[in-house]
C-alpha cells in the first residue's frame, strides 16, 4: 500500500490537470442540462424524467464525496483535496438552486422522487462541513503565516496546521486562493447548505487577512442584513394587509326599524332603507362624505 501511495504521489502533478479537465467538462454538461430544463415550458416538463437527465452525474458526485473523505491531511494531497472540494461545491450549488426553483411548482417526471432518493444533493452532512472548514483553515493559516499575524482560533481547533506553511507562494496568491474558496463557502451559506456556525468561523479573522478578504466578509454581512430587513418588512406588510382586509370585510345587521346597516369601517356606517319590491332606492349621502 505504501508503494502504491508513493507511485500515486509521483504521478499526481500530471494527474491533476487531467482530472481538472474531466470535472470542468462534466460541469459544462451539467450546466447545459440545467439551462435546458429551466427553459422548458411547464406543459412540456412531463416529457423529461429528472432521474434520466442526471443519470451518471449522481454517481460522480458520490465518488467525489468518497474521495474527499479518503484524502488524508497530508500536504501532498492538498491540491487534490482542494480540487475535489471545489468541484463538489459546484455540483451542490447547481442541484440546490435547481431544486429550490422548481420545488413548489413543476411537472417534471420523477422530480421529487429523484431528490428524495438522492438527499446528498440537497444536504451537506456535518462531517462533510468539517472537511470544508478544514480546507478553509489550511488556506487561512497559510495566508496568516505570510502576513505574520496571530490568528484567532475556536476552542475545538486542536489540529496543527504548521506543516502547511512550508514552501508556499507569495501572499497575494494565498489571499486569492483563500478569497476564491471563501466565496464558494459563502455561496453554500446563502442557499442554506451549511450551518451558520461555519460562516461565523470563516469571518473570525476578517480584520487580519488582507483587504480583499475583509471586503468579501463585509459585503456578505451587508447582504445578510438586507435579506433579514426585507424579511421583517415583508412580514410587517403582510400583517398590515391582513388587518386592513379584516376591517374592510362587510358585515350586515338590522336596526330596530328594519334598516340594514352595512359596516365597512368602525368610523363609517351608512343606513340604507330597504325598499318594497320594484320601487326605486334613494340613498341620502351626507355632504361631508362626498
Amino acid at each position: 500500500m505504501s508503494q502504491w501511495k508513493h507511485n500515486f504521489l509521483e504521478q499526481l502533478p500530471q494527474f491533476l490537470p487531467a482530472l481538472t479537465c474531466l470535472y470542468d467538462l462534466t460541469l459544462v454538461v451539467v450546466s447545459w442540462k440545467f439551462e435546458k430544463l429551466v427553459e422548458i415550458e411547464k406543459d412540456e416538463q412531463r416529457h423529461y424524467a429528472i432521474d434520466l437527465e442526471f443519470d451518471g452525474i449522481v454517481d460522480l458526485v458520490n465518488q467525489t464525496i468518497r474521495l474527499i473523505y479518503e484524502c488524508t491531511n497530508s500536504v501532498q494531497f492538498l491540491d487534490l483535496k482542494t480540487l475535489l472540494i471545489s468541484r463538489y461545491i459546484d455540483f451542490m450549488l447547481s442541484f440546490k438552486v435547481f431544486y429550490v426553483r422548481f420545488q413548489a411548482d413543476n411537472s417534471f417526471d420523477n422530480f421529487q422522487e429523484f431528490f428524495n432518493s438522492n438527499m446528498q444533493l440537497l444536504l451537506i452532512k456535518r462531517d462533510m462541513q468539517f472537511q470544508l472548514l478544514e480546507l478553509f483553515l489550511i488556506k487561512e493559516v497559510r495566508l496568516g503565516h505570510l502576513l505574520n499575524v496571530d490568528l484567532d482560533r475556536d476552542d475545538e481547533e486542536d489540529v496543527n496546521y504548521e506543516d502547511y506553511t512550508e514552501k508556499i507562494d507569495k501572499s497575494y496568491l494565498q489571499e486569492k486562493n483563500l478569497s476564491v474558496f471563501t466565496l464558494k463557502l459563502i455561496s453554500l451559506v446563502n442557499v442554506s447548505l451549511v450551518q451558520d456556525e461555519l460562516y461565523n468561523r470563516i469571518k473570525l479573522n476578517k480584520d487580519k487577512l488582507g483587504s480583499v478578504f475583509a471586503k468579501i466578509i463585509q459585503q456578505q454581512d451587508e447582504h445578510a442584513n438586507t435579506i433579514k430587513n426585507q424579511a421583517v418588512s415583508n412580514k410587517e406588510r403582510e400583517s398590515e394587509e391582513s388587518r386592513i382586509s379584516e376591517n374592510a370585510q362587510q358585515s350586515s345587521v338590522e336596526d330596530n326599524n328594519g334598516n340594514e346597516v352595512v359596516e365597512r369601517d368602525e368610523s363609517i356606517a351608512i343606513e340604507v332603507d330597504v325598499p318594497e319590491r320594484g320601487s326605486m332606492v334613494d340613498i341620502e349621502t351626507p355632504s361631508s362624505v362626498i
